[in-house]
């Protein structure tokens, strides 16, 4: 049996309006960014006690480096391509096109600024098929 982890995600905190962590964050006068745009999990949007807002978007991003690595990637699609799952493919095939779009959007630290990170997302297509059904989910019929 094997108990490594094939799949693993990562999120930056994002304390929307109306969350306890917007409210403790509120009532101690934390900095947290008024761009609401920038609320979905990916962007650094309040102030971190420990780490400056650089720091802290580096680290998101290398934890995707250090557990997406290729030889990783190639062993999930070999496990999965053994096994024959369907839903299994298709999240695994959403990750590695998620971790696919990170080195292509900027976001492996190649030095691109918040704006362009935020442009090569959408020119990746990263949010543009919100209209399409989750990987494994049957859509209504019409």
């Amino acid at each position: 049996m094997n108990d490594a982890l094939d799949a693993l995600e990562f999120f930056v905190l994002t304390p929307l309006p109306g969350s306890e962590d917007h409210k403790i964050l509120f009532e101690k006068n934390v900095w947290m960014d008024p761009d609401m745009n920038k609320y979905e999990l990916e962007h650094v949007v309040t102030a971190h006690a420990k780490m400056s807002k650089e720091e802290w978007q580096s680290a998101y991003r290398s934890a995707w480096d250090v557990f997406y690595t290729d030889e990783h990637l190639e062993t999930i699609m070999h496990v999965e391509l053994y096994t024959q799952s369907e839903t299994v493919r298709a999240a695994v095939q959403h990750e590695r096109r998620v971790a696919g779009h990170l080195h292509t959007s900027g976001h492996a630290g190649n030095g691109l600024s918040d704006a362009e990170t935020h442009a090569g997302h959408h020119d990746a297509g990263h949010h543009d098929h919100h209209h399409e059904p989750r990987p494994g989910i049957i859509p209504p019929a019409a």
